[in-house]
Formats: C-alpha cells, sequence, structure tokens
C-alpha cells in the first residue's frame, strides 16, 4: 500500500500521477532517483530544479517500506491474535457459567504459564463446541455429558488446590463429587445401552422385512434406478433440442 505521503508528495503531476507513482514505488531508492530524473524529463524541469528534493525523495522511500512493514506484520499478527481473544472470551464466558470457580485458576495460569493458558482455552472451547453439536441431536445425553464436565473440572480444581497446599483438602468434598461422577458414568452408560437396543430392534426389524424378500427387493431398486436414468437422459436430450433451436435461430438471416 502506497504511503500517504507519496499522494501528497506526487500531487500535482495529474494524469501522469498513476503512471509515475506505482512503478516508483517498487523501484526503491536508485530507481526513485532515475525515476525523479525522468519526471522532471517529462515535465519539462531543469536538472537542478530535481537535485535539491533527492534527499527528501530518499527519506520518503525509507519511510514508505517502515509503513509498509509495519501493515504488513500488523495485518500478519491482528487475525490470530483477534481470533484467540474470540475463543478466550467464549471459553472464559462458558467457565463462567458453568464453574465460576475456575476461572480465577484460568487468570493465574495466564500470568504465570500463557502456553499452558492457551492450551487450556482451546481444550475448553473444543469442549464447548461439542456439547452444542450434541443440543442439536439429543438433549437429554447432551445435559449428561455437561454435568460430566462440570464433575471432572471441579475434581481436577480440588486435586490442584490439593497440591499446592502439600495434601491439605476436604476428603468428604472430593468423595461426594467422585460419587457424583460415578453415578453420571452409570446414566451416560445406561442412555448408551438404550440407544444400542433401539437400534438392535431396528435391525431386526429391517431383516425380517428383507427376509424372503430379496427378490422383491432387487426389482424394486432395480426399477428405482432406471426410472433415474430415463429422467435424466430426457433432460439431456431437451437441453440438446434447445441449444439446437437456438443455434437455428442465432443463424437465421
Amino acid at each position: 500500500m502506497i504511503h500517504p505521503i507519496f499522494r501528497f508528495f506526487f500531487i500535482g503531476l495529474g494524469e501522469r500521477q498513476n503512471k509515475i507513482c506505482l512503478p516508483v514505488i517498487r523501484m526503491g531508492e536508485r530507481g526513485y532517483c532515475r525515476a525523479l530524473l525522468w519526471i522532471g524529463r517529462s515535465l519539462s524541469l531543469p536538472v537542478l530544479t530535481i537535485l535539491p528534493i533527492l534527499p527528501l525523495a530518499l527519506s520518503l522511500v525509507a519511510l514508505s517500506a517502515n509503513y509498509s512493514f509495519a501493515q504488513k506484520a500488523g495485518s500478519a499478527d491482528l487475525q490470530p491474535q483477534s481470533a484467540f481473544e474470540q475463543s478466550e472470551a467464549d471459553a472464559i464466558a462458558f467457565v463462567q457459567e458453568h464453574h465460576p470457580e475456575l476461572v480465577s485458576l484460568l487468570q493465574s495460569l495466564k500470568s504465570m504459564r500463557q502456553r499452558e493458558y492457551e492450551m487450556a482455552i482451546r481444550e475448553i472451547v473444543r469442549t464447548k463446541k461439542r456439547l452444542e453439536t450434541l443440543a442439536k441431536r439429543e438433549t437429554d445425553l447432551h445435559g449428561m455429558e455437561l454435568d460430566a464436565w462440570k464433575l471432572k473440572s471441579k475434581i481436577d480444581l480440588l486435586m490442584a488446590k490439593a497440591i499446592a497446599r502439600d495434601k491439605s483438602f476436604d476428603k468428604v468434598v472430593l468423595r461426594e463429587l467422585l460419587s457424583q461422577q460415578v453415578e453420571n458414568q452409570k446414566k451416560r452408560w445406561m442412555h448408551e445401552q438404550s440407544t444400542i437396543t433401539k437400534r438392535q430392534e431396528q435391525l431386526v426389524e429391517l431383516l425380517k422385512r428383507t427376509e424372503g424378500h430379496e427378490d422383491e427387493r432387487v426389482e424394486q431398486q432395480l426399477a428405482a434406478h432406471l426410472k433415474n436414468v430415463d429422467s435424466k437422459v430426457g433432460k439431456a436430450k431437451k437441453l440438446k433440442q434447445e441449444a439446437k433451436n437456438f443455434k437455428e435461430e442465432k443463424d437465421k438471416p
């Protein structure tokens, strides 16, 4: 991108501006000097008139290079940073809603271990997206999976505190959380068993419908395929005829 100073510097060149500016910006210092001399000849200006502005021109080239580099570096850094900031906001909002006590730990992790903090944020975002997808398909399972995440998060936080406090933590609280976790796992297994049972029943029904009617199903599928072919062949012939008619109309005198 051309630095705004260059636009100001070349103002007044009229129609020559676009023909001169864009090539000159890419030419560097030597090319810039040659271009300025060429401008002088093009505009019928004496060489001595051009020489006094050469130092300014060289300064402007350097300024433009720095400006362009800063813009490219800024645009390269801005997108990933912006994307992570959005992920960070989503993760913090999710944690604030479902496990507020974890927020302070994340803040401490951010100030001490940035790399681990970013990994934790990405993991939370993945969990959030997985649960959102699950909510669209199975509401009951979504609730159980969300409870499972909250219980695991609470247990992990309690263990982190225990390590920091030299094994000093409330074992009664841990026992209760583990009890809830086991019950949650039991519910999820029961839900999975129910899903598998329903699928098995569906498969049994499909097998009953197919058993002894294999030839009939083959004929049904054959008829469907032939009908599909006839339909597409008919459409192709229609398009071909329309193209032919169009060509004939176009070729008429």
